[in-house]
Parts: C-alpha cells; structure tokens; sequence
C-alpha cells in the first residue's frame, strides 16, 4: 500500500465520523424519549473521545513531511486525545455554563421572566435592567457569549500543535514539545491561525447559508433581536426539512472537509518548521 492510501482513509474517515457524530447530536438533542436521547449523546461522546480525538493526532502524524516517521499507536492516540480534550474543554466550561443556563431558563420559566433574565445582561453594555428593554439584554447576552466564546478557541488553541508534534512515547515530551512550539513560533502559528480561521468562517458561512435558506420566512417574520433569538430557540426543538439535511451534509463534505484538511495541512507544515528553529 503507498503512503497516499493510508492519508486518503485518515482523511475520509475523519469526516465520515464526523458527520455520524454531527447526527447522534442532533437525533439526541430532538429526541422526545429520555432515555433515547441519553443513548444517542453517549454515542457521540464515545465516538468524539474514542475516535475523533485519536483520529486527530493520527492524522497530525501522517501530515509530517518525516522520511522516517512511525505509525502512531491507537493506544497512545486514546491517551493523547483524552489529555488534549479535557485540557482544551476546561477553556469552555464559562460559555458552556453560560448557554446551559440560559437554555435551561428558557425551558422551565414563563416569557415575562425569561425577558426579564434576559434584561440582565444589559449590564455589560452599562445599561440599567430595570431601564432597558430586552433587545438591549441580548446584546448584552451575545457579547457575554462572544467573549466567553472568544476565550474558549484561544484555550484550546493553546495544544494546537501537540497534535503535529513529532512522535514521543512521553505525553510529558509530547507536551513540552507542543508548549515551545507555540512560545517560539507564536508568530509564525499565529499567521497560520488567522488564515486558518478564516477558512473556518467560509465553512461556517457556507452552512448557515443553507439553514437560513430554510428557516428565513419564520426568522423575517420576529420583530427586534430578542423575538428572533425567541424564535430560533423555538426552532431548536423542530426538526429541520430533510432536504436541508442533505444539503447541510454535502455542503460539509464537499467545501467543510477540504478546507478542514487545509487548516490541518498548513498548521503541520508550520509545526515542522518552528521544530527545525528549536
């Protein structure tokens, strides 16, 4: 087998599991069953921690321009996986706790309560609650959210490169390796990020244009910013038209993928190169 049949299956699987993982989310978030919906979750938690998370450092591997490098074990993909996700996932505990409260609220109190909760959040816009109207709140809501957001893609970014590192048996090395990659070729990386986010954003970009395409007529018809944020929680809990689903999969797979492998090919190119400086 030459070395493009191995790169061709860790970059299709990748995005196979992605999107199988992308489904249980959904299919389990919509599930009017419980106990369904707990089984669809636990799937995807399985499929993110066991197979995505190793897929990573797998294919970070087989991106290395080595003439002499090795297979990476499952085993110790696992382990590297498990160290990179909780690490990476701490960053995102404030905004998660945040989204969590906010959507909790939403299900277990009335609209005039909800409103009010939502004022709030006017206070990072330095404006009074009890003087305000709820279109100011949510302002405030997605600015809390876009920070807190903001902080979580920095936190996690901080391993980036543990996953192009070259190959050691010691998660410690695998560590350090990472850590003075990204402290002597923060500029380097940092370039490499920008452009690579806003490869992201075409990706984000090219799926909200489908879902908007879908869900418009019923977004066009909310007046002010918090009877569209109303209206687009109310439509988390209906399922999307499967012809959107299959467009939201191809869009993934033909635009979302290629430019997921060219983020990953950029930054272990970049990875390589601060590794020869050091």
């Amino acid at each position: 087998m030459n070395g493009k049949a191995p790169f061709a299956v860790l970059s299709t699987v990748p995005a196979l599991l992605r999107l199988g993982f992308f489904v249980l989310v959904y299919q389990g978030l919509l599930a009017a069953d419980g106990l369904l919906s707990a089984l669809l979750l636990g799937c995807a938690a399985l499929v993110w921690v066991f197979m995505l998370m190793p897929g990573r450092f797998m294919l970070g591997q087989m991106l290395r321009q080595d003439s002499d490098k090795q297979k990476l074990p499952y085993i110790q993909a696992v382990v590297m996986g498990l160290v990179r996700l909780g690490r990476g996932l701490l960053y995102g505990l404030p905004v998660g706790f945040v989204l969590g409260w906010v959507l909790r609220q939403y299900h277990t109190v009335n609209g005039q309560e909800f409103g009010r909760m939502i004022k709030r959040f006017s206070w990072v816009l330095l404006k009074a609650p009890e003087n305000t109207t709820p279109d100011v709140g949510m302002m405030g809501f997605l600015m809390v959210v876009l920070l807190l957001g903001m902080y979580f893609v920095l936190g996690w970014r901080q391993d980036m490169a543990m996953e192009y590192t070259k190959q050691s048996r010691s998660l410690r090395n695998k560590l350090s390796d990472a850590r003075q990659v990204r402290e002597k070729g923060e500029g380097k990386l940092g370039r490499v990020s920008l452009v690579n986010a806003l490869l992201m954003a075409v990706s984000f970009v090219a799926v909200a244009a489908v879902v908007l395409l879908s869900v418009w007529p019923q977004l066009q018809a909310a007046d002010g910013l918090f009877a569209l944020a109303q209206t687009a929680l109310e439509m988390l809990d209906t399922p999307l038209p499967l012809g959107t689903l299959i467009a939201m999969a191809l869009v993934y797979l033909m635009v979302c993928q290629p430019l997921c492998m060219l983020r990953k090919m950029r930054l272990a190119r970049a990875v390589q190169e601060m590794e020869r400086r050091m």
